[in-house]
Order: structure tokens, then sequence, then C-alpha cells
């Protein structure tokens, strides 16, 4: 199977399943976080769509600055995102939800 074929079996695969549901307090730490003038980026390994009817659906739309999905490599793209926004790696927090996240967060 080509890469773009595993890609759409997991697109398909997770548009079958049931929505994530955010942590209990969620929302009231990403609008703390906001208020302090943190900038808040989604970086996901699922589709676009999804996560941006994900942001909508539990209210975080105006507490995120950018979405970037589709996200498998998450490594070169916080280091984008980290240049984009002149950040240095004192002032930028990745919060992973996956083993691999790890990786990325070195």
């Amino acid at each position: 199977m080509t890469y773009e074929g595993e890609v759409e079996a997991f697109e398909d695969a997770y548009r079958k399943t049931d929505s994530p549901k955010p942590f209990l307090g969620a929302k009231e730490v990403l609008q703390e976080l906001s208020k302090k003038g943190i900038t808040i980026s989604v970086l996901s390994a699922h589709p676009e769509d999804e996560v941006k009817k994900e942001i909508k659906q539990y209210g975080f739309e105006d507490f995120i600055k950018t979405t970037k999905a589709g996200v498998y490599d998450k490594t070169k793209v916080i280091l984008d995102e980290m240049k984009s926004y002149k950040f240095t790696p004192e002032e930028t927090v990745f919060v992973g939800d996956m083993t691999h996240n790890i990786e990325a967060e070195k």
C-alpha cells in the first residue's frame, strides 16, 4: 500500500469512530492561556475537516490561532511554527496525546 493509500485508510477509519471528547476543564485552560496572550496551535494527524469540526463543536475556535491537520511527522511542523512565530525552544510547549509525540517533543 502506498503512503497516500495509508493516509486515506486512516482517514476513512477515523471518520467511522466516535468523536473524542475534551478533558474536563480544557476550555477554561485554553481561555486562560489565550487571555494571557499565549499563542495556541493545534497539530494533528487527524483529517483537517474533522479537527476543525471538533474545535468548533467544543467551542475552542476563539482560543486556537492555527490548525495544521494531517500532520504525521510533527517534528518539522513544530520547528516551522516556531520559526513562523519567532518562538525559542524555551518559549514553546508541546503537548501530545500519543507516545510517538515524545520524539517530536525532543
